[in-house]
């Protein structure tokens, strides 16, 4: 009868990227579609949908990123973004653009503040844009864990 030996499980090295993200957008729609992205990615995200709203999640809690999402005349979301940089002067906000047009002149006071620009996800390829812009800005966290794969 064979004598059989166990080999040794070996660990796995896990890098993911997951982060706590405000998401700021004033229409619904777009800003549900945009956390269920997110979380689906496997992000915590705290959607807010007013000014007043972002302002006091950006004062009371800790994130690892800002997204904007841009609707109009940019106003609130630029202050959204000041107040972001504000609080956390690293805190990098990205602010998602219905048209790339729309992108601040130099003359913006709070163009500083917006750490990167990218388009609102409507297709395929704006998703997996956002997706890697976002994963851009959040820390790896590495995790181990052991292979429990049983091997013939």
């Amino acid at each position: 009868m064979p004598i059989r030996t166990r080999r040794p499980t070996r660990p796995v090295i896990e890098t993911t990227r997951h982060g706590k993200i405000l998401l700021f957008d004033e229409r619904a729609e777009a800003l549900n579609r945009v956390a269920a992205l997110l979380a689906a990615e496997g992000h915590s995200v705290r959607k807010c949908s007013s000014f007043s709203e972002a302002v006091d999640h950006v004062t009371g809690e800790s994130f690892d990123l800002v997204v904007i999402g841009q609707e109009g005349g940019l106003e609130e979301e630029g202050e959204v973004a000041e107040w972001a940089r504000a609080v956390d002067s690293r805190l990098p906000v990205l602010m998602l653009l219905t048209n790339e047009k729309d992108v601040p002149g130099e003359g913006t006071r709070w163009k500083r503040d917006v750490s990167e620009y990218s388009r609102k996800p409507v297709t395929a390829v704006e998703e997996r844009e956002l997706k890697a812009a976002v994963r851009r800005y959040l820390k790896p966290q590495v995790s181990l864990r052991i292979n429990s794969e049983k091997r013939p």
